[in-house]
């Protein structure tokens, strides 16, 4: 199963999809908590908790789509319209707070590279 979320501005949101059909198993969306760091991290725990609960699952990793880069500096997040993220190291807390291997990628990037191998781009 491929675990994935969206952390945005105003919605962070969950989809587990299956590993070949590529099928939404579950699908979770709550509002995002602004100007609060920590609660981010909570958040972000607490739906990868529940969806490997609803589907009787342990999984080792998970993708997150993120509103801004990683520096290959400092690794910190810059750029972020959800500036309460800038300056912070999400990957290593998220990974502290979940036990889990984590991915981060620009949120934009994410949806070109779906839209190039799945989407409307699929056969160019």
């Amino acid at each position: 199963m491929l675990f994935g979320i969206d952390l945005g501005g105003t919605k962070t949101e969950i989809t587990v999809l299956s590993d070949n059909e590529y099928a939404v198993l579950f699908k979770k969306r709550v509002p995002t908590v602004k100007n609060n760091y920590a609660a981010t991290l909570t958040t972000i725990s607490a739906l990868v908790d529940e969806a490997q609960k609803a589907l009787n699952v342990s999984v080792d990793s998970f993708g997150v789509a993120i509103p801004g880069t990683v520096s290959a500096i400092t690794h910190t997040i810059k750029n972020a319209n959800s500036y309460w993220l800038n300056g912070q190291d999400l990957l290593h807390d998220l990974e502290k707070t979940t036990g889990k291997k984590v991915f981060l990628e620009n949120d934009a990037n994410c949806f070109a590279l779906s839209e190039a191998v799945d989407g409307a781009g699929k056969d160019f």
